[in-house]
C-alpha cells in the first residue's frame, strides 16, 4: 500500500506545490481557532489527501475505460461487443455489474410501433485504489441500431459514457 507522502512525491512538482498551498490554507483556517488540536489538523490533512488520491484514481480509471475499442459497426445478434467490453473492464481488476436498461423505441419521425432502435446497458464498476479505498464508477453502454430500415438492429454502433 502506498502512503500519502509517497503518492505526493510521485506527482509533478507543480502539483506538489499546489497541494502544499492547499494544505497551508487548511492549516491556516484551524490556527484561527485556538482550541483546534494538532490531531484534528492531521485528520483533516489525511482526509484531504485521501480525497485527492481517490479523485485522481477515478479520473485515471475513466481515462483507461475510454481507451476500450468501440470503433466500428457490429453485425451480430448476440450483442457480443457488450460482453467484450465488460470482459475488458473485468480484466482491469474491476468488478462490473451490467444491467440492460429499458429499450429505446423509435422516435423522431419513425413510427412508435414498439420496434427497438437501440439498447442501453447500465454499468456499475468498482475497484480498490492504492489506499485500499473502494472506488465506484457509474456509466452506460449504448448500442444504436444502424442497420436497414426494415431491420435497424441488423447492425449497431457502440458508445460508452462514465461519471
Amino acid at each position: 500500500m502506498i502512503t500519502n507522502d509517497e503518492f505526493i512525491k510521485k506527482l509533478p512538482k507543480e502539483r506538489q506545490d499546489k497541494i502544499n498551498q492547499e494544505v497551508a490554507i487548511e492549516i491556516a483556517k484551524y490556527t484561527k481557532n485556538e482550541s483546534v488540536s494538532i490531531k484534528s489538523i492531521n485528520e483533516e490533512l489525511e482526509k484531504f489527501l485521501n480525497d485527492l488520491t481517490q479523485t485522481k484514481t477515478k479520473q485515471q480509471a475513466i481515462k483507461k475505460l475510454y481507451k476500450i475499442d468501440t470503433k466500428g459497426i457490429f453485425h451480430d445478434e448476440g450483442w457480443n461487443k457488450v460482453r467484450e467490453i465488460v470482459n475488458e473492464i473485468r480484466n482491469m481488476n474491476a468488478e462490473v455489474e451490467c444491467i440492460p436498461a429499458n429499450n429505446s423505441l423509435y422516435t423522431n419521425g419513425y413510427p412508435n410501433d414498439g420496434s427497438i432502435s437501440s439498447k442501453r446497458y447500465d454499468l456499475t464498476i468498482s475497484f480498490t485504489n492504492a489506499l485500499n479505498k473502494k472506488i465506484i464508477i457509474k456509466g452506460n453502454i449504448t448500442c444504436s441500431g444502424c442497420g436497414t430500415a426494415e431491420d435497424p438492429l441488423s447492425a449497431y454502433d457502440v458508445s460508452m459514457s462514465f461519471a
